[in-house]
């Protein structure tokens, strides 16, 4: 368990499994200075999966993924936006 001096300043972020019952969920975390990518990665651990199906972010109506050339419509970067950029401030 992380102590309260490597948290300070940390986000906390709960992520639910829609439409799953009884429902699925984590509570992370981390620095508000990762990445959507970073994020995706961590979602992947701490579910215990193996990153084997393609992912968007919606950030106030923007999708955020891995670019592909064959995204139609495009998707942006994941890794140009880091948390404290796409979470709302509370």
């Amino acid at each position: 368990m992380p102590t309260k001096a490597a948290t300070a300043g940390a986000l906390q972020i709960s992520v639910a499994l829609a439409h799953i019952h009884p429902l699925v969920w984590r509570r992370l975390v981390r620095s508000p200075e990762l990445t959507l990518a970073d994020l995706h990665q961590i979602i992947q651990r701490a579910m215990g999966w193996q990153g084997s199906h393609l992912h968007v972010f919606d950030v106030r109506g923007d999708e955020y993924g891995a670019p592909h050339p064959d995204d139609d419509p495009p998707v942006l970067d994941e890794r140009g936006l880091t948390l404290r950029e796409a979470l709302p401030r509370v």
